[in-house]
């Protein structure tokens, strides 16, 4: 199974989904499902922000090796299910994608309060963290579900 996490510029909150919540699925045994991220609007290979290092550094995960990509049609073609930070992210999906757009939820839908997801990109290192806390609920829900799918 393949997850894809959707931001903007695919810098900030996607990797940052997508690296802990590989980080949820190794330590909870699931096996077979792999994350990973794109943006609406990323350039091509551009590395994580600072300030999304620093998050996943203080928790002992790295996007050292992270490399922005666009959102493609192919991109999305090879992913499961993908979850978007935005109600513009799901927008611009079913506008640019309708082939691929049923595959896409708002992420915070998995949680009682389906907000956005609020971008710290140009922020300090606070916006960065309560950014990525507030994912935290939402891909461990996802964990949950996936696991209670399998038994």
């Amino acid at each position: 199974m393949k997850i894809l996490f959707v931001c903007s510029g695919n810098s900030c909150r996607s990797p940052m989904a997508a690296a802990y919540f590989n980080h949820l699925c190794r330590q909870n045994g699931i096996v077979g499902v792999s994350a990973s991220s794109a943006g609406t609007s990323a350039e091509e290979g551009r590395p994580a922000s600072a300030g999304a290092c620093g998050v996943m550094d203080a928790l002992g995960l790295s996007l050292k090796d992270h490399c922005s990509r666009h959102l493609s049609a192919e991109v999305l073609a090879e992913s499961d299910y993908v979850y978007v930070m935005t109600a513009n992210h799901l927008k611009t999906l079913q506008k640019e994608h309708k082939a691929e757009a049923g595959k896409a939820k708002l992420l915070m839908s998995l949680t009682p309060v389906p907000e956005d997801v609020a971008d710290p990109y140009g922020g300090d290192a606070d916006d960065y963290t309560a950014c990525f806390l507030s994912m935290i609920p939402a891909l461990a829900e996802l964990a949950d579900r996936i696991l209670r799918s399998r038994g």
